[in-house]
């Protein structure tokens, strides 16, 4: 005779584990260009000029008093403005990326399945210590079978 039930289950207990990956996710964008502004300067320089002047002053012969006088310019010389621009650098912005860990908390809720046996009569159960599985089911001993 066989120690072996007669009808037999099977079940599969099943737990659940968490398969933890990252991705990444936009979450902002920018967008940058420099100005360039155009401001219209007006200066007043005094400048200088050079010239040559012949005067001729007419008289009547018999007197001294001037009739005319005649006089003529030649431009000899002169300061022209010469405007130059100079570039200065007003500031230095540098604009980059950098990667930051932080810690973020994630939650679930797992499941873990259990047998659980309810045994009524005179019933010895057998259990498997380390991970705590019923390994096999025996009629209890009575003092008449030892």
């Amino acid at each position: 005779m066989s120690n072996e039930p007669q009808d037999q289950i099977k079940l599969q207990v099943r737990k659940e584990e968490l398969d933890i990956n990252k991705k990444w996710a936009q979450t902002g964008e920018i967008k940058w260009h420099k100005e360039v502004r155009i401001e219209e300067k007006n200066i007043i320089v005094p400048v200088m000029h050079e010239e040559l002047i012949i005067e001729k002053k007419l008289a009547d012969a018999g007197s001294s008093d001037l009739i005319h006088t005649e006089t003529i310019r030649i431009p000899l010389r002169e300061e022209r403005v010469n405007i130059q621009k100079q570039t200065f650098d007003l500031e230095h912005v540098e604009i980059y990326k950098r990667q930051l860990q932080e810690t973020a908390l994630g939650e679930a809720m797992l499941k873990k399945e259990a047998v659980n046996i309810k045994t009524t009569g005179n019933i010895d159960l057998i259990t498997d210590s380390e991970n705590d599985q019923i390994t096999r089911v025996f009629p209890a001993r009575t003092s008449s079978d030892q």
